[in-house]
């Protein structure tokens, strides 16, 4: 067939170059990976992608996110090579490949300091009481106020109250400082929380797609579980039904703004892992003749019906939340990290059996960060197996 002879010709044009050339012969005959079975595959796309503006979504997600996809998918497939190799089919191209793999490094480091963040709070859930639930701790301030006296702070205190997540999130978890002037003492247990981390994603990472593989069908799956339980408690509090009001009314006027437009994009984009090289990497360990159409159609889907059917679960709870405190919900939820951990433990502090929701929710975030490290981490270490193969003698088997 035209694909097999143009791959044929694409593999002799990469292993010409000199840092192949460079590389013993047997190092060079070696194959590549391939998955154990096709759900592994798609397991690890599901895991990778999760993650509306639902108008602007929509339209971002399925004529941008899609079709770009497709395309990383068709490229992993036809060379067999992740992102550092592949684009080697062109001189001009190069130095995208090791671009799209120093991104997913410097992502890689960003999302492990997420991680360590979610075992901190889920080593601080198994407790009868969770410590962000009150202000009586070292780390709180004057300003502090819990959720029966917030909205009594709020119309006759001129500084802003802040609640107890955000105290705890802040002055204990993170330490911050007042300024960049001043580095304050570093969270050792937090910084343990980072080691374990990184000890974690080694651990399943530590025999390629072949470890990895099998991870991900706790990994990718759990999450679906706990979001689903997540809805069942919300819809079943108080105010739940103003909170999913909220997230279902369109508003019409933001429509016209470029802002929410470029926000969807982006978001479509990250949530996709669009152009930061996984999507690459694990399209190369499929056989030449997968069908990655199918998986491309059923992946998008999945990753675009979680974006939607996560928000049930998040908005519900919010609800209840702006039901308890006696303030909008737009002034409740948080964007960014403030809605994992600062609006969400407010909810889970003040519901019934808070703790035991906590660590569930705290152990699926883990289970997503998990996920996402995986992929992240395979540009890397492929891009370097791919490169410099004599690197492939030293890889545990």
């Amino acid at each position: 067939m035209m694909f097999d002879r143009l791959r044929a010709r694409f593999l002799l044009r990469i292993k010409s170059e000199p840092s192949f050339a460079n590389n013993n012969a047997k190092n060079e005959q070696a194959e590549r990976e391939e998955w154990d079975r096709p759900i592994e595959f798609f397991l690890s796309l599901i895991g990778c992608s999760i993650g509306a503006f639902i108008i602007p979504y929509f339209c971002i997600y399925f004529l941008i996110g899609t079709p770009l996809f497709f395309l990383e998918m068709s490229l992993g497939q036809f060379t067999s090579s992740g992102s550092a190799a592949a684009f080697k089919m062109s001189r001009m191209f190069k130095g995208l490949g090791w671009a799209t793999a120093i991104n997913s490094f410097l992502v890689s480091i960003y999302y492990n300091v997420i991680i360590a963040w979610c075992l901190f709070y889920l080593f601080a859930s198994f407790r009868s009481k969770l410590q962000w639930s009150d202000c009586g701790n070292w780390w709180n301030t004057e300003r502090c106020a819990t959720t029966g006296k917030y909205h009594i702070y709020n119309q006759t205190n001129c500084t802003m109250p802040t609640l107890p997540p955000e105290e705890y999130f802040d002055n204990y978890v993170l330490r911050r400082s007042d300024s960049l002037d001043q580095l304050g003492s570093p969270n050792w247990a937090l910084s343990l929380c980072l080691l374990l981390a990184w000890i974690l994603v080694g651990l399943c990472i530590i025999q390629g797609i072949k470890s990895s593989g099998k991870v991900v069908y706790f990994t990718a799956l759990f999450p679906y579980i706990v979001i689903f339980a997540l809805i069942i408690r919300g819809v079943t509090l108080p105010g739940a039904r103003a909170g999913i009001t909220y997230y279902l009314k369109p508003n019409w006027s933001k429509i016209r703004e470029l802002d929410v437009w470029i926000a969807a994009a982006s978001q479509v984009t990250f949530s996709l892992s669009v152009a930061f090289g996984p999507l690459l990497g694990y399209a190369s360990f499929n056989k030449f003749h997968a069908n990655y159409l199918r998986a491309c159609i059923f992946v998008t889907a999945c990753d675009c019906f979680t974006s939607v059917f996560a928000g049930f679960a998040i908005f519900s709870i919010l609800g209840y939340m702006s039901l308890k405190m006696g303030v909008p919900i737009e002034q409740v939820a948080k964007a960014g990290p403030g809605l994992a951990f600062v609006a969400y433990p407010q909810a889970l502090s003040i519901m019934p059996g808070g703790p035991f929701w906590a660590v569930v929710f705290f152990f699926m975030l883990l289970t997503l960060g998990l996920d996402s490290q995986f992929a992240f981490a395979d540009v890397i270490i492929s891009g370097l197996l791919d490169t410099f193969k004599s690197l492939r003698r030293h890889k545990i088997s």
